[in-house]
């Protein structure tokens, strides 16, 4: 009976996670995409998914992660599901020259044919180079001031406890 409770199981898992699909399914993108823009390597963005349908730490946000992380020009992938939250979360780090936003979101509702999982809302973080600050070169008689301090050594602070 064991047996056929644990294959029933695992049958239930295989079939509820199936591979994604360009099915027609799928449903159309309607997440609230938002952008933010911060410094850092303009080669990569994250994206932020907040995605609804997952029941489980290991099916849904497993299959997740792993759907994400076979995306062209996916480097990181995590999967942060709580029991009862409406809402759980995936933070990918990917190449926006070799995928988008809009993939990233189309791969996790195509899982399982577009019957479990809906994306709600996606924030994407967008990384610019920092423009180097110009140096100031002008003869301007401003003077530079140095402190030198040193911390005492474990040494000098057993010595002020011992008697002379």
């Amino acid at each position: 009976m064991k047996q056929i409770i644990a294959i029933v199981t695992v049958l239930i898992f295989a079939v509820s996670c199936g591979n994604p699909s360009t099915s027609e399914n799928v449903p159309a993108i309607d997440a609230t995409i938002t952008e933010v823009v911060k410094t850092g390597n303009p080669q990569e963005q994250t994206i932020e998914l907040s995605i609804e349908g997952m029941m489980c730490e290991i099916a849904c946000a497993g299959k997740i992660r792993k759907e994400l992380s076979q995306v062209a020009g996916v480097s990181e992938t995590n999967v942060d599901y709580q029991d009862n939250r409406a809402l759980d979360l995936a933070m990918v780090t990917y190449d926006p020259a070799k995928t988008t936003p809009e993939e990233l979101i189309n791969t996790v509702q195509a899982i399982a044919d577009g019957e479990m999982y809906h994306v709600k809302a996606a924030e994407v973080t967008v990384y610019q180079k920092t423009e180097a600050p110009e140096s100031n070169t002008s003869d301007d008689d401003s003077a530079t001031m140095s402190i030198d301090f040193q911390f005492p050594g474990i040494t000098d602070i057993i010595r002020s406890f011992l008697p002379v």
